[in-house]
């Protein structure tokens, strides 16, 4: 019988100490199913303005950021999504074939827009997502991605040192590839669902960003000829600090309990 009350107490300890600990955690959310909806982030940057386009797979309209000059729209940065909740950081990039990491075109085409005197076909490149975490000019995180031959998509999460700029004809995009060094590495998720439109998302553990204090989160991504840029911001609060009257009813139950154990095994002992 005595032993029985033991294992009976130490039960009920174990179960107030995880229910005062867990009970404000919420479930994490899944993001990565290959489509960015409407209201599947916290936060989302839609292009505006360009025709409007239907979304074959989800049944939804989008439309391609300006300027998005023609040969198929495969330079639209179309819409960037981010959510910073459950201590994860969640994000997804949709847009033109460039999204799938480079593109080559025959530059000649635009000769009639006055970009390129060329002939020759040159090879546009996507650039590194950008993170900004301290609202200033200089976006402490990159993440460098790329698309594999079976449609995934790896990423590399990096502190970064410097950003590479690329300039072409008259556009010039600071913020294009990412140095330094890298500190996470991860999978997500690739879809093509027409033609001309892709889709990619990722995920990591949120603490990574070992400079970010709370406030505002910023993600920037552009590409090699800037024809497109597009960013968006989430705001996270700070960590929450523990308070103190939960803290003190945490701690004086235990004490509690402890010295009724101490006290009945005392009694224990006289009787036998």
């Amino acid at each position: 019988m005595k032993k029985l009350k033991k294992i009976e107490f130490g039960t009920l300890l174990t179960f107030v100490v995880w229910a005062l600990l867990s009970g404000s955690q919420v479930q994490a959310t899944t993001y990565m199913n290959g489509h960015i909806g409407n209201t599947e982030y916290s936060d989302m940057t839609r292009a505006d303005g360009g025709a409007y386009y239907n979304n074959r797979s989800g049944g939804e309209e989008y439309t391609s950021l300006f300027p998005a000059y023609g040969n198929y729209q495969q330079f639209d940065a179309e819409k960037l999504a981010i959510d910073a909740t459950d201590d994860l950081f969640s994000f997804g990039l949709q847009g033109g074939k460039i999204v799938s990491g480079s593109t080559v075109v025959d530059t000649d085409h635009y000769n009639w827009l006055g970009w390129y005197t060329g002939t020759t076909s040159e090879t546009f490149t996507a650039g590194d997502i950008a993170i900004n975490v301290d609202d200033d000019a200089f976006y402490e995180y990159g993440v460098k991605y790329n698309v594999n031959t079976d449609n995934s998509v790896s990423f590399d999460l990096y502190k970064a040192t410097a950003w590479e700029s690329s300039s072409w004809g008259s556009r010039t995009a600071d913020i294009f590839r990412v140095e330094g060094d890298v500190i996470n590495s991860f999978d997500g998720v690739f879809n093509q669902y027409d033609t001309n439109h892709y889709i990619m998302e990722g995920q990591f553990d949120l603490t990574l960003l070992d400079l970010f204090e709370g406030g505002d989160l910023e993600m920037y991504w552009t590409m090699s000829c800037n024809n497109d840029e597009i960013s968006v911001t989430t705001t996270v609060p700070p960590a929450p600090v523990p308070e103190p009257a939960t803290m003190l009813l945490l701690g004086s139950g235990l004490v509690g309990m402890a010295g009724l154990r101490r006290k009945r095994k005392s009694l224990y002992n006289f009787q036998a």
